[in-house]
């Protein structure tokens, strides 16, 4: 028996995984519908790095289309380009295209080429970004000191994070390859605001970006595996109580509750009418409720914030 729930839920996880469910973008960027030359006017050069003139359009290097964004920044002077979102989603994406050339060598081997990631554009500090990934002098594709890979000047790569703001983590693949999960840093205590393209400050860094696109993970759990209505998770924000409405078929019941990892971290029986289920000692993160058995069995991921 514990054999087959444990299966039943780590196909349900894979499902969620796999169902991330992209809406509209909040960015869908490719550059292609600026002038050549020109600074792109829907987005904010927050640095100027080598001159604000040589942060511009280009129809020399791109992906896919006619243009790409250049951005050329210099030893301890980078060029940020930004974008304001105004949707600031807690599960968010981000993937974008980056090519690194530059001129010369320096000694600054942790500092980034390019880095791209989220940011907070109200801050005065160089140091607002939020679940960055950053190609450095010394060769390595790195996010929050992990190193994922090594890159090669004049190649592009597709760079794709998932940001989980609650937690402070981030999940990252490299050319559609996974190469960190649950990758933690220390975010600033506001909010991101911002998607940032950085040409970096380690030497004279000429970078390229391309197709960058940000959407929300908008999955939140199969509301019903199978069977009928007789349970219901009618509340789930889960802070710290998580509501479930039972019928009378249903009653004597348990809701099980696991980690991501399938861990069972608790249970309680439900009663007929409204069940509150306290939820204030798990840490926050990512779980599974689990309710029911049978044709009333349901399940639903819940973020515990």
């Amino acid at each position: 028996m514990k054999k087959n729930t444990f299966i039943l839920l780590a196909v349900f996880i894979l499902l969620g995984n796999r169902a991330i469910c992209q809406g509209s973008y909040l960015l869908d960027e490719d550059f292609d519908s600026y002038t050549v030359g020109t600074f792109p006017s829907s987005w904010v050069l927050q640095y100027p790095g080598y001159g604000s003139d040589l942060q511009v359009v280009t129809n020399s290097e791109f992906v896919s289309g006619t243009s790409s964004l250049k951005l050329e920044g210099k030893s301890n002077n980078s060029a940020n380009a930004e974008f304001m979102l105004t949707t600031k989603p807690d599960m968010v994406w981000l993937e974008v295209n980056v090519k690194i050339t530059y001129e010369g060598t320096t000694f600054m081997k942790n500092y980034p080429h390019a880095l791209v990631g989220f940011n907070n554009n109200y801050r005065s500090s160089f140091s607002n970004g939020y679940a960055c990934v950053s190609f450095l002098e010394s060769g390595s594709i790195v996010a929050a000191g992990t190193t994922l890979q090594s890159y090669n000047p004049n190649q592009w790569y597709k760079v794709k994070i998932k940001y989980n703001v609650p937690m402070s983590t981030m999940d990252v693949w490299i050319d559609d390859v996974q190469k960190g999960a649950n990758i933690a840093f220390t975010a600033n205590t506001s909010k991101y605001n911002a998607v940032l393209l950085h040409g970096g400050n380690a030497g004279h860094s000429i970078d390229y970006f391309d197709n960058v696109k940000v959407w929300e993970d908008t999955y939140t759990g199969i509301d019903k595996v199978h069977g009928e209505n007789s349970i219901q998770i009618i509340s789930n924000q889960a802070n710290s109580i998580i509501t479930i409405n039972c019928t009378s078929e249903a009653s004597e019941q348990l809701v099980s509750i696991y980690n991501i990892q399938g861990q069972l971290k608790m249970q309680q029986v439900l009663q007929e009418g409204i069940n509150d289920v306290d939820i204030a000692e798990l840490p926050k993160g990512l779980y599974v409720v689990k309710a029911g058995i049978k044709a009333s069995q349901i399940m639903q991921k819940i973020m515990k914030k």
